[in-house]
């Protein structure tokens, strides 16, 4: 496996996989919205933020301020 692929996990009871919504025969798995997610800290992403001092200072002074 390469470091680009993207691999997602959803952790999914198996009632949902197997009995009532039947997933893993259809080949599908939902996926909730924002509202829906009951763990807070999901739907967050870290978010790296590079730049040197004088592109700190230009944000700053024209967008922030």
């Amino acid at each position: 496996m390469s470091e680009s692929s993207t691999i997602f996990y959803r952790f999914r009871s198996t009632e949902a996989l197997l009995g009532k919504y039947d997933e893993l025969a259809r080949r599908e798995i939902y996926f909730a919205s924002p509202d829906e997610l009951n763990d807070p800290l999901e739907g967050y992403a870290d978010v790296l933020w590079h730049g040197d001092a004088i592109l700190w200072t230009s944000l700053l002074r024209h967008y922030l301020l």
